[in-house]
């Protein structure tokens, strides 16, 4: 045809094929540098973003948190039944104590050692036995003494209530002491904390960065014009779900 014929003359590839394209020499190192660069700059990328991290102290609580987060994994879960995701990401429930009790009129059951290092990770506590639709006005001492915790199952062989708010935990706090008030004869075979799936097993520390750390504190001028209003497309007003 009239455009083989031109390409011809011009020595020019009548197909663009893949050999075609990387027997020119600059098509080929255009092309290299190209994937060069598509490979080198997410690494440097990402290694920026980890010393950055590294380089980040966390702060009091966070440090505090983490240390309780290692102190559940490497030392109080040994040995104690746990219930995981089926990936072993998620801790969904520990065994917290195993021992028996009996009560009638008054259930006390101290926790064993490490229980308050952990409790604040959890969101529910969890009672197994017999009677337990007996079992009421359930608090956790010296935690919240006094204060009435709000069941979300009750059933004669669960008892299952939210935790509330517990303090940064640290190491020398005292031990957890489970105190309610019974109808009837109960027996607790069993004690469980459970985070209802929300508990990771690798601890996330970004919450708790002090984030610039690694940046000297420098002293910086601002001036504020009370004058004029932030508008955002026209908006000055702020919306409230």
């Amino acid at each position: 045809s009239a455009f083989e014929n031109s390409a011809f003359e011009n020595n020019l590839p009548t197909e663009l094929t893949p050999d075609s394209r990387f027997m020119n020499p600059t098509l080929l190192h255009l092309f290299t540098t190209l994937l060069a660069t598509i490979i080198v700059i997410p690494v440097i990328l990402n290694s920026v973003v980890q010393g950055s991290a590294c380089a980040q102290e966390l702060s009091p609580e966070g440090k505090l948190k983490k240390s309780a987060h290692e102190f559940l994994f490497s030392e109080f879960a040994k040995d104690r039944k746990c219930d995981y995701s089926n990936e072993k990401k998620i801790l969904k429930e520990i065994v917290v104590s195993t021992e028996s009790v009996e009560a009638v009129g008054e259930l006390v059951i101290e926790l064993p050692e490490g229980a308050q290092r952990i409790a604040s990770m959890f969101r529910h506590l969890v009672l197994r036995g017999e009677n337990l639709d007996r079992v009421g006005n359930l608090s956790l001492e010296p935690y919240q003494p006094g204060s009435t915790m709000h069941h979300s199952i009750q059933k004669p062989d669960i008892y299952r209530v939210q935790m509330g708010s517990m303090p940064i935990p640290k190491p020398g706090d005292p031990k957890i002491v489970l105190r309610a008030k019974t109808s009837g004869h109960v027996i607790v075979t069993e004690v469980a904390f459970s985070s209802q799936g929300k508990l990771r097993t690798q601890f996330d520390d970004i919450p708790y960065r002090n984030l610039g750390d690694e940046h000297p504190v420098e002293k910086v001028d601002i001036q504020i014009d009370t004058t004029r209003e932030l508008s955002v497309a026209g908006r000055i007003d702020l919306e409230h779900d």
